[in-house]
């Protein structure tokens, strides 16, 4: 398929081990290439352009720190995954991290305007039941964002416990970014699939809250309210190969600063656990 000249672009949706090799090999044919994650950062949606503008607006004045978290509930995990699912197998590149891990970072790294690697201040993983030396179900991290005081932190989870008497307690899914600046706060609920809900909460220390849904940009043209973030990405990548402007683009370096901060998240989180095996 690489090879035939009838051939323009090429969707590379395989497991994570697999994105570079064949990634190359369409490159090398001369085939344009849309990549899964986490190689690659999706392009932002309506919705996540409205919540960086208000940060960059200065409306409620410095960041200070953000939370970001995307998890699904354990009860709720077998509908989602499959119990040999690849994403939790080591040799295909699995791992929370890896799979839902890369959305609330990427959320944190774009809304806080941080497009270097993050340093990483602590990381702790939880364990896979498939395996547990090497592949993480959770993945709780801090950062320090460049060039600031400020502060981030990230939790994803493949199997989210409950809360209560011996956890039994059904959780909801957790798909939230927090900002929190100066003068007030930010909340996006719903960012990984802003299409089917989606709620922006701005909270000022002074003055009423007010809550902002963006179904469809501004001016945007044949955008419909259904359009997934995929969509929009999809639609991005086709105004690239046409020469079009896309409404966003992701920077040719962000990719690598999105691997390096994860490639730090679980460094420390392997130094964190060697550090308690040592202790105890």
């Amino acid at each position: 398929l690489i090879d035939d000249p009838e051939i323009d672009a090429i969707y590379n949706p395989l497991p994570n081990m697999l994105h570079y090799e064949w990634t190359v090999k369409a490159i090398h044919a001369n085939k344009h290439v849309l990549l899964e994650k986490p190689i690659a950062d999706t392009a932002a949606e309506a919705a996540a352009l409205r919540v960086r503008e208000i940060v960059r607006s200065g409306e409620l004045g410095r960041l200070t720190s953000v939370s970001a978290e995307f998890a699904v509930p354990g009860l709720l995990s077998g509908l989602f995954f499959e119990k040999d699912d690849i994403r939790f197998q080591y040799p295909l590149g699995g791992g929370c991290m890896m799979d839902v891990g890369v959305y609330p970072l990427a959320a944190i790294r774009f809304f806080a305007d941080a497009p270097g690697a993050l340093e990483v201040t602590h990381a702790a993983a939880t364990p896979h039941a498939a395996d547990r030396a090497r592949v993480d179900r959770g993945m709780r991290a801090a950062f320090a964002l460049p060039g600031t005081d400020a502060t981030a932190e990230l939790y994803c989870d493949f199997a989210m416990p409950g809360w209560g008497p011996l956890a039994l307690l059904p959780r909801l899914p957790k798909q939230r970014v927090t900002l929190r600046m100066e003068g007030g706060t930010v909340e996006f609920y719903g960012f990984p699939i802003p299409h089917v809900y989606h709620y922006i909460t701005i909270a000022p220390r002074e003055g009423r809250a007010r809550t902002e849904k963006v179904y469809r940009r501004p001016g945007g043209g044949e955008d419909q309210e259904w359009w997934s973030t995929y969509r929009y990405q999809l639609e991005a990548f086709v105004d690239k190969v046409r020469g079009r402007t896309p409404q966003y683009w992701t920077p040719q370096e962000d990719p690598v600063n999105q691997m390096k901060t994860i490639e730090a998240i679980y460094a420390k989180a392997s130094a964190t656990l060697l550090s308690r095996l040592q202790e105890n």
